[in-house]
Formats: C-alpha cells, structure tokens, sequence
C-alpha cells in the first residue's frame, strides 16, 4: 500500500514537472520576438499592422501638407512654430527652478537607503527606483532638476553625468503609460559610452503631481483653453534641461530620441531647435492624413496653433534643415499599439529631398511590440557614434 502511494505521487511530481516544462517552453516562444511575430499576426485583430496599406492612404497626395522649400522657409517656419508654443518666451532662456544631486556615485554606499528616486508621495505608479541606477559603472552623478508652472504645477527631469565623457549630450523622452525607468538597460549602454543623458517622462507620469483638477494638467488633457501657452508644460523641461547642462557641462553634441509620445516630443522638439543636431522619433508621430485608430491621436498633438504654424512634414524637413542636422524616424511595423506598419515610407523621399542635412525612416520588423528594440537601438547608437 505505501509503494502504491509513493508511485502515485511519484508520478504526479513528474507529471507536474512535464507541464511545467511545457508551460516555460510555450512561454518562451510566445514572448520570443521572432516567433511573436508570427502568433501576434495570426490572432491579431488588428490586421493593419500586417496587411497591405488601404489605397487611401497609399495615394494620398503627403505632400501638399509641406510648404517648406528653402532655409528661409525653415527658418521663418520655426519661429511660427516657437510662437504657437511660447508666446513671445525664448527657449535659448528657460532654466529649471531648482537643481539637486541626488547621488554622488563616490559616495554610493553612504546614500540613505529611505531616499527614494524620482517618486514622490502623490505618484504610486513605480516603485523606488534608486537602486537601479547605483552600480552603473561610468556614473557620475544624477541631478534632479524641477521646473514649476503657475499656479504651482511641478514638473521633473534627470540629469545624468558621466566619469569619463565622449562631450556628446541625449535626451531621452519616454511616452505614456510607463517611466523612462523601463529604458534603464539603454541608458546604462549610454552612461558606458560617455554619453551625458537628460530623461523626461511625459508629464503626469513618473514623479510628478497627479493633480488632474490643475490647470496646467487639464491642458495636458486636451483642455486648452485652462492656460494661455498649454504646450509649454510638455517642451519648456527639454530646453530647461537642455539649456542647463550646457551651460554647466562641456558639450560638443546635442542629440535627441523618444519613445512613443516621447517620439511625437523628439520630432517637435527637433524643429524647435537646431542645437539638437541627430533625433531619433521611435513609434510616436506621423502626418495627421496618415493615421489610424484613437491610440494615434493624443490631443496635443492635434494642438491648431501648432499645426495652423507648421504641418508635421514642416517639422521633419526643420529637423534636417543644415548638413550638420538629421533625423531618423524608426517605426515597428507590426506593433501592437500604434504607428505601425510601413506608413512613414511614404513620405521619406520627399522629406529627404527638401532637407539640406539627412532625413531616413527606418522600419523595425524584429518583434511585435511597442518598444525600442534592440536591433533598433543597434541603428540609433551606431548613427550617434558616426
């Protein structure tokens, strides 16, 4: 009777661990980026991603949206495009409000362990996320730098130094949904290569104020008329940040990438201001003709003053308007979420032949997700190394 037992539950255990084999090797295919693929296209209900583009879209005329076909045009049009969003503010003069080092990495194992990074009491959506950063080998120090907006909306970014320096400055936009946290392995690769990284999260993210009854957070939410300049709060921390490290590091290069609505930051951020020589817009902005679906039409980026001033093939060709400046613009095509497909083709050329520096799209067919992948990453850091 007890050999009866013990075969049965001998055999039980065996069974279980058969299953639970067959569970972590089903696992692993299914989230493995070249078999998802294929699974995501299957039981996709999203059939965009993996069809062929509609004719309505193949054939529509892109280009009667750019009006921009000389320097002067480019110029002329970034300063419409300043006024949209500033008033009669100059970018060139924004600072943060405050500036605090929050890590000092000589000092990385006296740093109280209570201090948590980047969150604040009134944001629950990550968890401390100090130690993340604290054994990045090549790490200086990390500056918390605040900007505050009447009546008394706080908004954050994060600077981080490195130990030995390549001079060359990225800023990193992450979208919604998520912190920049999430980048933390691409950072890291960054820090080892000497680059300084400034990294914003989309505002109401991260650690800033879920007030949602404030005006400046309204305006983010599509109520525009809460504020005078409601885009301000999304762009015044890029040139915030992007003014103080220049005038408080040495620094040869400015480049620029986002993920998402980061990318749609990126793309507009990049037009703004030709200090930003290289951007890098990841799944995040398309001409308005071109898009499909509510995932693509967040309301900031259908602001009028802002699209009445220039459409988003303006911005792309001011992003690449001198032979020292360039953009390349990476889309997943069979992402999950938004901005797939091979939609950005269309207008490459065009863009690329009113440009007087370097305009490419580049179409990531490694997974079906919305992410920076990193066959991608491969492109944009060897296109930063150049």
């Amino acid at each position: 009777m007890f050999q009866g037992d013990h075969v049965k539950k001998a055999l039980i255990f065996n069974l279980l661990g058969w299953l639970f084999l067959t569970a972590s090797i089903g696992s692993f295919f299914y989230y493995w980026d070249v078999t998802r693929v294929h699974i995501m296209g299957l039981k996709s209900k999203n059939s965009f991603a993996y069809d062929p583009l509609p004719e309505h879209i193949v054939n529509y005329d892109i280009g009667k949206t750019l009006h921009i076909s000389s320097p002067q045009d480019s110029g002329e049009k970034r300063q419409l495009l300043r006024a949209a969003i500033f008033g009669d503010q100059a970018l060139e003069s924004f600072l943060p409000y405050t500036h605090l080092r929050l890590l000092k990495n000589a000092y990385a194992d006296q740093f109280p362990t209570p201090t948590c990074l980047f969150e604040n009491e009134a944001s629950k959506r990550t968890l401390c996320q100090l130690k993340t950063y604290k054994n990045w080998q090549n790490l200086d120090a990390i500056h918390e730098l605040s900007f505050t907006f009447d009546p008394g909306y706080i908004t954050k970014s994060y600077l981080f130094t490195p130990q030995k320096s390549n001079r060359k400055l990225v800023i990193y936009h992450h979208g919604y949904a998520s912190t920049f946290h999430e980048q933390d392995h691409l950072l890291q690769q960054l820090n080892d290569e000497g680059f300084t990284i400034i990294a914003l999260n989309m505002t109401s993210y991260g650690d800033h104020p879920l007030n949602y009854e404030n005006p400046w957070a309204q305006a983010i939410n599509g109520k525009i008329d809460q504020v005078k300049h409601p885009q301000e709060v999304i762009f015044k921390p890029v040139f915030a940040s992007l003014n103080h490290v220049l005038n408080t590091n040495k620094i040869d290069h400015v480049y620029m990438m986002g993920l998402s609505a980061g990318g749609w930051v990126t793309a507009v951020s990049a037009a703004l201001d030709p200090r930003i020589e290289k951007s890098y817009p990841i799944a995040g902005v398309l001409p308005l003709a071109l898009r499909q679906g509510d995932k693509e039409r967040a309301s900031p980026q259908f602001y009028k003053p802002m699209l009445d001033a220039a459409s988003y093939l303006d911005m792309f060709v001011m992003a690449a308007d001198d032979q020292s400046r360039s953009q390349l613009q990476i889309f997943n095509r069979y992402d999950r979420c938004c901005f797939n497909n091979v939609r950005g083709k269309l207008y490459e050329d065009i863009v690329s032949q009113n440009s007087a520096g370097s305009f490419k799209v580049l179409i990531d067919e490694t997974h079906a997700r919305h992410k920076i992948s990193t066959w991608a990453f491969e492109q944009i850091l060897e296109d930063m190394n150049k």
